[in-house]
């Protein structure tokens, strides 16, 4: 996976948070996942903007339909597998009164 984070650019130089852009490696298994800060050779790639991808891994919407967007690109076989794979909840924001 590729996220490219917009912040970046606005940050200044001595920053200590300089964003979550970059390279990983995403490792799905039954039940949970992780995440390794580099890149793998070989492996389909998602080049995600922070934006769909957080909506993704939220469960706001789908794989395939935040793929339909600007920055969040993958072959269709990816996007299928994600989806199938990846079941998130659906988002709970608010609180009951």
């Amino acid at each position: 996976m590729v996220v490219d984070d917009p912040i970046e650019d606005k940050l200044e130089e001595d920053a200590p948070w300089r964003g979550v852009g970059g390279e990983y490696t995403v490792h799905l298994a039954p039940g949970r996942a992780s995440l390794s800060p580099e890149s793998t050779p070989g492996l389909e790639v998602l080049r995600a903007s922070v934006g769909p991808l957080t909506r993704w891994w939220l469960g706001v919407a789908s794989a395939w339909s935040i793929g339909a967007e600007p920055g969040f690109e993958a072959s269709e076989a990816l996007i299928e597998a994600l989806d199938r794979s990846v079941r998130l909840p659906s988002p709970r924001i608010g609180w009951s009164l």
